[in-house]
């Protein structure tokens, strides 16, 4: 199967708080591009993994709005719904982990 991609992934398992209509919970990133991430969801909140993922905030980023386009067992991944807003705190964060500054605590919500 061929995938095209709009911009390409970063591997990065950077800290998340991925945000459903049941709550928030801390995760960890797998992939993180200018319009997506893939998020590994924790064994202990496997049980939510039905529940709709409505934002993900990365690392010091702020909570982004997203779309779940695929889940598979313990992973999801989602596109940025508003990439035009997300790119820049993205493309920056991006930048940090290729300069091997980027930030390893998670956000405060």
């Amino acid at each position: 199967m061929f995938e095209q991609r709009a911009h390409p992934r970063s591997k990065a398992r950077l800290p998340c708080w991925v945000r459903t209509t049941a709550g928030e919970f801390a995760s960890f990133t797998v992939d993180l591009s200018l319009g997506g991430v893939g998020v590994e969801l924790p064994p202990a909140v496997m049980m939510l993994r039905d529940d709709p993922i409505t934002a993900v905030a990365v690392a010091d980023l702020p909570a982004l709005p997203v779309e779940v386009r695929w889940r598979s067992n313990s992973r999801f991944g989602a596109r940025f719904l508003y990439p035009e807003r997300a790119r820049p705190f993205i493309a920056d964060l991006l930048d940090r982990l290729a300069d091997g500054i980027g930030p390893i605590s998670p956000p405060n919500g």
